[in-house]
């Protein structure tokens, strides 16, 4: 009988364990594999073009909010202004592009001389901050010879500033968008983030499924009644 016992203190232990690994920090790594913006043509073969380079993107999800997103780049050479978009309800048979939110980075510090906003067929927002996305939206596109026609971002037209303080840290080769001030952005499901430059020449983008912290629970109580169950039969 103490056997059984310790047997099932340590099923339910094992329970515990699951659903508060569940709830901790979680980081998803998404490679860049992506030449082109999906659903859009260029005359480049590969990714390797941008300003910056990226080289992947990490997106940490803590208690179904996604808290941060940080773009590792393989070279430092930014222009101008960055593009963040996010879905926060994305199924696998759901549109990816179905974006919640949308972070322009760097809109105040364009190079000198240099002005990147002439070269983008759209009105680009004003200022850098976290924007939510209405229901339809259009992107902006690169008017440049390479990746003409290809996403840098989203049409001002369509945005709605939310916090004017959110925009990426910058350091070394990494970019660093950080949620975690306000809470974070509550995820459904699933997400899919996706990062461009506003040349639209290194672009990345991936996600993934969230499971609820509720539904780990359930399935280790679960076990923990069936292993109670298996139990009590083999005791009579």
């Amino acid at each position: 009988m103490q056997k059984s016992l310790n047997i099932i203190s340590y099923i339910s232990f094992c329970t515990v364990c699951l659903f508060a690994s569940n709830a901790a920090a979680t980081v998803y790594t998404i490679e860049d594999s992506w030449i082109n913006w999906p659903g859009y043509s260029s005359n480049r073969t590969t990714d390797e073009y941008g300003t910056p380079e990226v080289a992947g993107l990490h997106v940490t999800v803590e208690n179904n909010f996604l808290t941060r997103i940080t773009v590792d780049l393989e070279s430092d050479a930014r222009r101008a202004f960055d593009s963040l978009f996010i879905n926060t309800s994305w199924k696998s048979n759901s549109a990816w592009d179905d974006w919640n939110f949308f972070v322009l980075d760097g809109r105040e510090s364009l190079d000198s001389g240099f002005n990147p906003v002439g070269e983008t067929t759209g009105d680009v927002a004003a200022s850098s901050g976290l924007y939510s996305v209405a229901d339809y939206y259009e992107y902006t596109t690169i008017s440049k010879i390479g990746r003409e026609g290809n996403p840098n971002g989203i049409d001002a037209n369509f945005l709605t500033l939310l916090n004017s303080n959110i925009g990426g840290n910058h350091s070394g080769l990494t970019i660093t968008y950080d949620f975690s001030s306000f809470g974070g952005l509550a995820v459904e499901d699933g997400f899919f983030v996706a990062y461009a430059p506003w040349c639209a020449n290194d672009v990345a983008g991936g996600g993934a499924p969230v499971p609820e912290p509720a539904t780990m629970l359930l399935f280790g109580a679960g076990l923990t009644g069936l292993a109670g169950y298996r139990l009590r039969r083999k005791a009579k």
